[in-house]
């Protein structure tokens, strides 16, 4: 299994490509484990791109999400 992020943004408009080369999103993650590693590593920066919430996707499957960057204990 492929595991990978996508994202919800503020304006509901797509990222850049600049913005998820930036960003990471273009990581693919063997398992889940290393994805949600990522994301701990990484999401302090999404915001600032104007990510809002997140999704897992494992294949083309939802592992879980949406989730908000804005949840208590999140950001």
């Amino acid at each position: 299994m492929t595991y990978y992020w996508k994202v919800d943004t503020q304006d509901g408009q797509d990222l850049s490509e600049a913005a998820i080369n930036a960003t990471g999103l273009d990581e693919r993650f063997e398992d889940q484990e290393s994805a949600e590693l990522w994301l701990r590593d990484y999401f302090v920066l999404l915001p600032d791109y104007g990510v809002t919430s997140v999704t897992l996707y494992a294949d083309d499957e939802v592992v879980f999400g949406p989730m908000s960057l804005a949840e208590e204990g999140f950001c």
